[in-house]
């Protein structure tokens, strides 16, 4: 197989999944590499581009401070070991711009190993119907840089799915009437996905879209369900009663992209074949829970509070002595903090200003619960939100959602 790609295009591709065999049997590397005729050729090609980036450390005679050797940190680091660019930056002691040039160099010197190495010319053409996926592939632009470029820049923040569903189906919701499809979203848990939200939402969408394509004037039914340590969405187009199934094609272009995006957050996407009930699945790694302290000295509320946050990205961690308060923040590092006013050893307010004062708990989200009306007391002494006893569920996760989501973007 012939590729119109430029050999760096190609490396920097196969780096970027270097650990996703389904991906990297895609790679035109392995025919350039003449790799196709091993037992499995994804390995292989694993193999060859890890001996390679290995081979920049072990010349003979190379000073650490070598540029080979500088090249070969720059890919272990990045590729290897699987760091994202700023935690390479500052393993190397240098800025995400001067890191991402330094990369660029590294892969282009790669490739002119390879090419003295396997007598690669730099491109030649693709031949008319010889391999639609590399066609497709080159139409995408550098898919997998940007995502790469997304990932470094945003982080692999979590959020809370349901809120960026809910939104899609707002943005969606046009393009659903326009075809007399009716969603149907029923999600009623807060899952907390680990994926930043921007890139999160792009999948969503066009996972959406295919799926309102498919729904022929009936019905997409969103659905979930958890399954180790992941979470699985569930996009089920339904014919309307009158119309006969047909036969689902779902967008190649589409599905490909969605599943590079899901991929670089350990996520994947599956579409049903034609012959059977069309679904498209989206699984999503769940978040590790926050963890929540809970400075209270009644265990009926704590076990009612215990029960608001179950299923939810919250662990309630219960604190009744609150004169261990301090040190249990130095033990745990909650992520957030609720606490009672009117307790019979300490004096809620005084506890509020002991944690403002600590290195700690200056900065954590501070949640007051009470049945003293003093929200306004409460806010002006530092606590980040206010909640009257009783609180529903609906109030006691809606707050600390909002406080986490906060504390995120700070």
């Amino acid at each position: 197989m012939r590729t119109s790609l430029p050999l760096e295009v190609c490396l920097r591709r196969a780096l970027n999944c270097l650990y996703d065999s389904v991906a990297l049997g895609q790679s035109p590397l392995i025919d350039l590499l003449r790799l196709r005729s091993r037992p499995n050729s994804p390995d292989a090609l694993r193999t060859l581009l890890e001996s390679e980036i290995q081979s920049l450390a072990d010349e003979p005679g190379a000073p650490t401070s070598s540029k080979n050797h500088r090249y070969y940190q720059v890919l272990f680091y990045r590729y290897i070991q699987r760091f994202t660019q700023q935690e390479v930056a500052a393993q190397l002691g240098i800025g995400t711009r001067h890191l991402r040039r330094e990369q660029d160099a590294a892969i282009e010197y790669l490739a002119y190993r390879l090419r003295q190495r396997y007598d690669l010319r730099t491109t030649s053409q693709i031949e008319p119907g010889e391999s639609a996926t590399e066609n497709a592939a080159s139409a995408y632009g550098d898919i997998d840089t940007e995502i790469e470029h997304l990932t470094d820049s945003l982080g692999k923040r979590a959020c809370e799915l349901r809120s960026v569903l809910e939104e899609c189906a707002l943005l969606t919701r046009a393009l659903a009437a326009q075809r007399n499809v009716t969603l149907q979203i029923g999600l009623e848990e807060l899952y907390s996905v680990a994926v930043s939200q921007p890139i999160l939402k792009q999948i969503i969408l066009n996972v959406l879209t295919m799926a309102i394509r498919a729904g022929d004037a009936g019905t997409v039914c969103v659905g979930a369900h958890v399954t180790h340590g992941a979470v699985a969405l569930t996009f089920t187009p339904q014919p309307a009663p009158h119309h006969a199934p047909q036969p689902i094609t779902w967008d190649q272009h589409t599905l490909s992209i969605t599943r590079r995006m899901a991929r670089a957050f350990r996520g994947q996407v599956e579409a049903s074949a034609p012959d059977v009930p069309a679904v498209l699945t989206l699984t999503l790694p769940l978040a590790d829970r926050l963890r929540v302290l809970a400075i209270e000295d009644n265990q009926d509320t704590l076990d009612l509070w215990q029960r608001y946050l179950r299923d939810s990205p919250f662990h309630l961690i219960p604190l009744r002595s609150p004169h261990d308060a301090l040190a249990e923040i130095e033990r745990l590092q909650p992520d957030l903090i609720v606490l009672d006013i009117m307790m019979p050893e300490v004096d809620g307010w005084e506890l509020l200003n002991r944690l403002r004062e600590h290195r700690l708990g200056k900065s954590l989200p501070v949640v007051v619960c009470s049945v003293l009306p003093q929200r306004d007391l409460a806010l002006s002494l530092g606590a980040n939100g206010f909640l009257p006893k009783p609180a529903t569920r609906e109030q006691f996760l809606g707050l600390l959602q909002h406080l986490a989501a906060v504390a995120v973007q700070r």
